[in-house]
């Protein structure tokens, strides 16, 4: 498998390539609301321009590579637990924003009194754990790798639940 998937495209518009010049020209010293009401004037009087970078905005994609070997899909639920586990992990420090709906029925009642924030980090620790236990399905004894699965589904549901909310 090789996977290469490269940043966000940055959105450009007549604004913003305004707003480099005049920040290089003034050394940074600009007045936001005087750049704002100059480019929304020039785009009134000139819609070809809002246009035109719609134009190139539409051009722009971002770069995403992804090879799967037949051997990655021999056991795709580990394929993918292994690649959730350090993205998980890594969306957790970063973390910016939390889902406003969490589901009270998903925290143990100590949970219920801290921040939403501090909520948000508790659930996405079970769904790390359970990708992780996931990964690290290596008991040899049968019953034991049974145990370690349904151990494991409280966060692969936990996963499907708050799906949506994996973006800050």
């Amino acid at each position: 498998m090789k996977v290469h998937i490269g940043p966000y495209i940055k959105y450009w518009n007549f604004y913003s390539l305004v707003e480099r010049v005049a920040s290089a020209v003034t050394k940074g010293n600009i007045n936001d609301d005087k750049l704002y009401d100059f480019t929304s004037n020039v785009e009134d009087k000139f819609p070809i321009i809002t246009k035109f970078f719609e134009w190139v905005d539409s051009k722009r994609t971002r770069k995403v590579e992804i090879r799967i070997d037949n051997y990655d899909t021999w056991n795709a639920d580990h394929t993918a637990a292994l690649i959730l586990v350090p993205l998980l992990t890594e969306f957790r420090k970063n973390l910016h924003s939390y889902p406003t709906n969490i589901d009270e029925s998903d925290l143990p009642e100590f949970m219920l009194y801290h921040d939403k924030l501090d909520q948000w980090r508790y659930i996405l620790d079970r769904m790390i754990e359970a990708f992780r236990m996931r990964s690290d399905l290596e008991a040899d004894d049968i019953d034991e790798r049974e145990k370690q699965k349904e151990t494991s589904k409280d966060g692969l549901y936990l996963f499907a639940k708050y799906y949506d909310h994996l973006w800050d």
